[in-house]
């Protein structure tokens, strides 16, 4: 769109003192001057519009070529053949190729816009696909807090000691070394325990990286964690080796005397160890990144599996 340009001043300006004394006069040339350069500016006619133009686009009809004529005697036109030129034109409004140069960067403006437009609409569309993809896939997997598949920890042990000799077996007698059980024979003790159907991956990784673990330390891991899950039972074997550890490590000056238990001793020495596991199990857990009530609900639901199977 071009904006034809008009003083705010030439309703007085002196060229229409001759109209002032004619209302009717000054108001047919004034309109007739308004329309033809609105007409001029729309089509970049330069100034220039014929006689005939002036007919269609004024309600004067024939009488606008007399109209046009007192605007050529006011020396606001000038008359070329049969067309009509406004005085002065370039000298107030813009040349036509300015124009045309002036709407092409407008048009192309609008060109960039619209393909900005269409670039982001698609890339919200693609990160709304995305992220709706991203929440369906999490919300289809299924949550197994009781046996999570963590990254397996292992406190350094070479060479594990054994906690507790089996009951009919003095220690002076018994092998160097036994041969151990299989991860087949743990999954079935497991299950037969109530602790869980089958060993994850991470259980299984958690054994193999204990083997040789002897049947005397399954079996007391296996009293302490009653509604506990395999998880808690694995650390209960890792806490009872590491004590064994400490307890080699020490200076004979300093190692516990070795002595029958009374059953309150024993139970103590229960509790502490399931204390332990807990320990062990807990800060496992914390290193899979979970929370304390995540923790918290798998230890309940530990805890409650074992209470069923009991």
């Amino acid at each position: 769109m071009t904006w034809f340009k008009v003083d705010d001043g030439f309703p007085e300006h002196r060229k229409l003192e001759e109209l002032e004394a004619n209302a009717d006069e000054w108001a047919a040339c004034l309109a007739v001057w308004l329309a033809a350069g609105c007409d001029c500016s729309r089509r970049l006619t330069e100034g220039k519009i014929s006689a005939a133009r002036l007919s269609r686009i004024t309600p004067f009809g024939r009488k606008a070529v007399a109209i046009a004529d007192r605007l050529v005697g006011l020396n606001l036109w000038e008359k070329h053949g049969i067309d009509y030129t406004f005085h002065d034109w370039h000298d107030y409004q813009p040349e036509a190729e300015v124009v045309e140069e002036n709407r092409e960067k407008s048009r192309e403006r609008w060109r960039e816009w619209k393909k900005r437009k269409r670039e982001q609409r698609a890339a919200n569309a693609l990160a709304t696909t995305t992220t709706n993809a991203v929440a369906n896939a999490f919300a289809n997997v299924p949550l197994t807090a009781s046996r999570p598949d963590p990254i397996p920890t292992r406190i350094p042990s070479p060479d594990p000691v054994p906690t507790r000799p089996p009951p009919d077996l003095d220690q002076s007698e018994s092998p160097a070394r036994a041969s151990g059980v299989s991860l087949r024979d743990f999954g079935d003790q497991v299950a037969n325990n109530g602790l869980a159907i089958q060993l994850g991956r991470s259980d299984r990784e958690r054994f193999s990286k204990l083997a040789p673990v002897e049947q005397y330390e399954i079996d007391h891991a296996l009293a302490r964690s009653k509604g506990k899950g395999v998880g808690y039972a694995l650390s209960v074997i890792e806490g009872e080796r590491t004590d064994a550890l400490k307890a080699k490590d020490q200076p004979p000056s300093q190692a516990p005397p070795r002595r029958n238990m009374s059953p309150s001793e024993e139970r103590a020495q229960e509790n502490a160890t399931r204390i332990e596991a807990e320990r062990l199990e807990r800060k496992r857990l914390r290193s899979l990144g979970k929370s304390g009530d995540e923790i918290e609900q798998i230890e309940k639901q530990n805890r409650q599996a074992g209470a069923d199977h009991g």
